[in-house]
């Protein structure tokens, strides 16, 4: 009985690798990176970029104006100010490309210096360490 257990386990074991290197040896197997269309020279995305002003409603910051970001308040979006020095700031975005209840940063403002197990915080300059 148990030989005859070993040899179905070994036929199996057999079976199973023929079939693994018949799938790794089909050319259809692998993965090829796909070329995009082009559709002519003057191809545009169909979403412009950077068009929203304050307070108007945004699903991500690409949507917003350059010195604006997309947040997330009470479960609606909105175009909102980044954060200017000493103001509050949020510096992780939701997947989906918009911030909850706080913008980050602006670009002179310094950088956003979260509170412990806070997803807000602060903007300042750090000091640097020589």
């Amino acid at each position: 009985m148990a030989m005859r257990c070993l040899v179905m386990c070994s036929v199996i074991m057999l079976l199973l690798d023929i079939q693994v290197r018949h799938i790794l040896t089909q050319e259809n197997s692998h993965q090829y990176p796909v070329d995009y269309p082009v559709f002519g020279n003057d191809y545009e995305d169909p979403r412009p970029m950077h068009t929203k002003k304050l307070g108007e409603a945004c699903l991500n910051s690409d949507e917003c104006k350059k010195k604006l970001c997309c947040v997330r308040r009470n479960g609606e979006r909105s175009c909102q100010r980044r954060a200017r020095y000493c103001g509050i700031c949020s510096e992780y975005q939701m997947m989906g490309g918009y911030y909850n209840d706080y913008c980050p940063c602006s670009k002179k403002a310094g950088e956003c210096h979260t509170f412990r197990n806070k997803n807000y915080g602060i903007c300042y300059f750090s000091k640097r360490r020589s």
